[in-house]
């Protein structure tokens, strides 16, 4: 089942960037059936969420049927260009993003990248440091000097991170979404919105959500209220 409110819709291709992040999470019953959901960020920095569906399971098809329904909403790029998406790096998610959105640039959650790096044996805080200043640094100056920070002090770990930089380094990201997350902590925040509600039968959990949008929806319109030339929030 895939779920779009038509104000998500509008509000995401009219007034946010094309940023989308992609997670699943469990629901609480017996059943074992998962959320997918795809989340955007708004003009206050903050989450918007655009889709959610319910599958069996979170593999490579669910996904591609997923994203297909997103994909048949709001299209494969917006006025902006090209959507840009991020992921926790998902084998199955990975391939359904590339048959389905295949133009546009990803990005891998650096959360999940390092935890990867740290089941591959290469812990300590060092090296944590040394992998987020590669990351997380603006200029390829300051990616490169962390890299080869990294190669001194272990070269197998610098090895293992050769993935491309464009998917989890500022300095090589692409500049078309105006955004410079390199963590999927929207897609987080989603799973931790609708927490209360994952429990409930479909539904009741469906309505559930919806109702969660519709009270973030009337909070953002509260601001056209007030008696400023510029909005407190947006």
């Amino acid at each position: 089942m895939f779920y779009c409110l038509h104000s998500s819709k509008q509000g995401f291709l009219n007034g946010c960037r094309p940023f989308i992040g992609l997670d699943g999470c469990f629901i609480k019953l017996t059943t074992g059936q998962q959320i997918l959901a795809a989340t955007g960020r708004d003009g206050n920095n903050n989450i918007y969420p655009i889709a959610f569906g319910v599958v069996d399971k979170e593999d490579s098809e669910s996904w591609t049927w997923f994203l297909t329904q997103l994909r048949c909403c709001i299209g494969s790029g917006s006025k902006f260009g090209t959507y840009t998406i991020i992921s926790d790096r998902q084998k199955g998610l990975l391939k359904a993003i590339n048959e389905v959105f295949p133009d546009s640039p990803q990005r891998y959650c650096l959360r999940h990248i390092y935890a990867n790096f740290q089941s591959a044996g290469f812990r300590g805080a060092e090296l944590k440091k040394l992998v987020d200043q590669a990351s997380y640094s603006f200029t390829k100056h300051g990616h490169e000097l962390a890299m080869a920070e990294l190669k001194v002090e272990r070269e197998d770990a610098w090895k293992w991170l050769k993935i491309p930089k464009e998917t989890w380094c500022r300095s090589a990201m692409d500049y078309n979404c105006k955004t410079d997350l390199v963590v999927n902590n929207l897609s987080e925040v989603f799973n931790k919105m609708i927490l209360d509600v994952r429990a409930k039968p479909i539904r009741t959990m469906f309505e559930g959500i919806r109702t969660k949008h519709i009270i973030k929806r009337q909070k953002t319109r509260k601001t056209e209220n007030n008696r400023w030339m510029i909005t407190p929030n947006y």
